[in-house]
């Protein structure tokens, strides 16, 4: 083979790789974030009602908070709406 052809399918695999190293970055950070948040917003929401912080049942809530977040940009249509309603 050609040095020219092995070069080019070396740099597709390292750019390959840091576009799923990106990907994979961001359902991290995103899962992080969620965590925190979710736990702050349970202990803070616990302590105003004076029941006990459940750390199980926010991370529990945490996880399908993520999934969730995940989920939207795949649900909702990326086309805009039609002007059709509006008057």
């Amino acid at each position: 083979m050609k040095p020219f052809i092995i070069l080019h399918a070396y740099d597709n695999m390292k750019r390959d790789f840091k576009l799923l190293e990106v990907n994979n970055m961001r359902y991290f950070w995103t899962l992080l974030w969620t965590f925190l948040l979710v736990q702050m917003l349970t202990y803070v929401s616990s302590a105003m009602l004076g029941v006990g912080f459940d750390f199980v049942a926010a991370t529990i809530l945490s996880i399908f908070a993520t999934i969730l977040i995940l989920l939207l940009p795949v649900l909702l249509p990326n086309e805009p709406a039609d002007d059709q309603g509006h008057h």
